[in-house]
C-alpha cells in the first residue's frame, strides 16, 4: 500500500481497523500458479510477512478488535477448532481414530498471538497489474488467526523454488516457526474446509 492508507491504523474512533477499500473495476487479469514470476512472489512473500507484523490478542474478522472481544482469546481458539474440527468430520470420512488423534493434538498447539490471515489463500484471489504488479481483490476471508494456518495453506501452493523464494523474504522480517505440530492439525482442518478442492484425504495428508 502506499501513502498513510492502512487497514490497520487507528482511525477517529481509536480502533485499529479504520475500514474497507471498494472499487468497482481493476484492469488486469487473474493469475495462475504456472504465470507467477519470481518477481510476484517476492512481493507476495513480502506481503504476507509485513501482515504477520501485525498483532492482536484475539481471533476474529479484521474489524473486530479489542477488548470487547476478549473472549476469543487462544484457549478459545483452541477450544473452538476442536469443536469445528469434530462439526466437520460429519460429512467426510476421515478415520474416527485420526480426528481423535488430530483433536487431541490441538491441546499442544503453541499460539502466541493473532495476525491477519486469508483462509482462502489461493492464486486466483490476485489480479496481475501490468508486468509484475499484483493485487489482491478478494478479502471477505481474511481474519486475525495464527499465522501458523496460513503458513500450512502455503505450503500447498508453493513449488519448491517457490518456497524457496517466499523464506528468503518472510525470514527477514520473522522466524520461521515449528510447524510439525500446527500441519498434523491444520491440514486436516484445510481438508475439511475444502480449500483447494482436494477429495482424497490419504493424498492430501502425504
Amino acid at each position: 500500500m502506499q501513502g498513510e492508507f492502512s487497514l490497520f491504523k487507528r482511525g477517529r474512533s481509536g480502533v485499529k481497523f479504520s475500514g474497507f477499500l471498494l472499487t468497482e473495476y481493476l484492469e488486469g487479469q487473474g493469475l495462475t500458479a504456472e504465470q507467477l514470476t519470481l518477481k510476484q512472489m517476492l512481493q507476495i512473500a513480502e506481503h504476507v510477512a509485513l501482515l504477520h507484523q501485525h498483532r492482536e490478542p484475539y481471533f476474529g474478522v479484521l474489524f473486530e478488535v479489542g477488548v470487547a472481544f476478549s473472549h476469543r482469546n487462544k484457549e478459545a481458539w483452541k477450544r473452538n477448532l476442536k469443536q469445528t474440527l469434530l462439526a466437520l468430520n460429519k460429512n467426510q470420512n476421515i478415520p474416527i481414530e485420526r480426528m481423535n488423534k488430530t483433536v487431541d493434538l490441538v491441546n499442544q498447539l503453541s499460539i502466541h498471538d493473532f495476525q491477519p490471515i486469508m483462509l482462502d489463500f489461493r492464486w486466483d484471489q490476485f489480479l496481475q497489474l501490468g508486468a509484475e504488479n499484483l493485487a489482491l481483490l478478494d478479502l471477505d476471508a481474511m481474519v486475525w488467526g495464527p499465522r501458523e494456518l496460513e503458513l500450512v495453506i502455503l505450503e500447498y501452493l508453493l513449488t519448491p523454488k517457490q518456497a524457496e523464494a517466499f523464506l528468503s523474504v518472510y525470514t527477514q522480517y520473522h522466524t520461521l516457526p515449528n510447524l510439525t505440530l500446527a500441519r498434523a492439525v491444520y491440514r486436516v482442518l484445510l481438508f475439511q474446509m475444502n480449500v483447494l478442492g482436494e477429495r482424497d484425504f490419504n493424498r492430501w495428508m502425504a
